[in-house]
């Protein structure tokens, strides 16, 4: 709410006030100030707006004379304090003009974050708008790092490694980016500092290919965007590569990724499962068999599924399984039987088992 606004609904407030109580403006004024003729005039002011800064004592003594208080224009007050002060206007004008070019939401995500630590503290313009562009740097960089992260994490000769050691190639990738911004201009000194965090990383037991591949990637992720200027105090464009949500961690996005794996492959093992078993129980009619055999046989084919699954890649291990299977059966006859129509069924859906 503008000043001027505020104090003329003020006015308007405190005027609707006095008339209920049956006042006008000279039978108020001789109980504020009875010594003085004029002073319905000033209260008139007061009323239209007219009087620019008017004092608590003042809107107190108007409110007590009409025998009221301050509890009527509640609603005001709350309303003025919750509005945006001149120099707030202008410094979220100003924040709004540092990042005019970043595309929404990120923009409406730096300027919320900007206004909520205003309320905490109070800041100079100048420094807002610093933190405003240093926040969308980070952003940026942040974007163009990860991505890098996950396309070395995710190369071919990565693929078996632990998920801590993903983890801790990531944090060493993320330090080897931070030392390069610190040092870029002193080239000297960034050499000595990347040759002890390369001792340090082989000290956690890191892969040196890994930390080769990481270094690699990191170094060409930073002189490509120095090319671009994208260190500079002012940005003159945003790229179209930087994400609009906040970037996800390397490590994190594979990590769900290689969850999401393990489920859709317990999903599609499930369903190749029973689809073996529906198509060979159209033979053998499980559900028509006595609880005992019944169950029997569907441990048995459970049995034949799981090591066609485990020994997939070794054929006579898994010859040598099935074989004990049967020989080991409560009912090897049986055993042999399901095993023959097993391996006429199981081929339909062996792409699906081992997923």
């Amino acid at each position: 709410m503008k000043k001027d606004e505020f104090v003329r609904q003020i006015g308007a407030g405190l005027r609707l006030i006095r008339k209920r109580a049956g006042l006008n403006l000279k039978q108020l004024a001789r109980q504020i100030a009875p010594e003085s003729e004029s002073y319905f005039r000033h209260l008139s002011r007061l009323e239209r707006g007219e009087i620019k800064r008017p004092s608590i004592n003042l809107i107190a003594e108007y409110l007590t004379a009409c025998g009221s208080s301050f509890s009527a224009i509640i609603d005001i007050l709350n309303q003025a304090t919750r509005s945006l002060s001149p120099g707030e206007l202008k410094a979220r004008a100003s924040v709004a003009r540092a990042i005019a070019k970043v595309p929404e939401p990120l923009k409406t995500e730096i300027q919320e974050i900007d206004r909520r630590l205003a309320r905490i503290a109070s800041e100079p313009v100048v420094k807002r708008v610093a933190r405003a562009k240093r926040m969308l740097k980070n952003r940026i960089h942040r974007s163009f790092l990860e991505d890098t992260l996950y396309s070395v994490i995710t190369a071919p000769e990565a693929k078996e490694l632990p998920k801590e050691k993903i983890a801790g190639l990531c944090r060493w990738g993320r330090k080897v980016f931070a030392l390069l911004k610190r040092t870029r201009n002193a080239p000297a000194r960034r050499e000595r500092l990347l040759q002890k965090e390369r001792e340090q990383a082989a000290a956690q037991d890191l892969p040196d290919a890994g930390i080769t591949a990481m270094a690699e990637a990191v170094m060409n992720l930073f002189n490509e965007m120095e090319k671009q200027g994208l260190f500079q105090e002012n940005l003159d464009h945003i790229p179209e590569r930087v994400k609009l949500q906040p970037p996800v961690r390397a490590e994190k996005r594979v990590s769900e990724e290689r969850e999401q794996e393990q489920i859709d492959r317990a999903k599609d093992r499930a369903y190749a499962h029973s689809r073996v078993f529906l198509d060979m129980n159209r033979e053998i009619r499980v559900d028509l068999m006595e609880p005992k055999r019944r169950a029997l046989v569907m441990d048995i084919i459970q049995r034949l599924f799981n090591i066609a699954v485990e020994f997939n890649a070794d054929p006579e291990e898994k010859e040598r399984q099935f074989n004990k299977l049967i020989n080991s059966s409560l009912d090897p006859d049986l055993a042999r039987d399901l095993y023959n129509r097993f391996l006429t069924v199981f081929p339909k859906y062996r792409e699906k088992a081992l997923g």
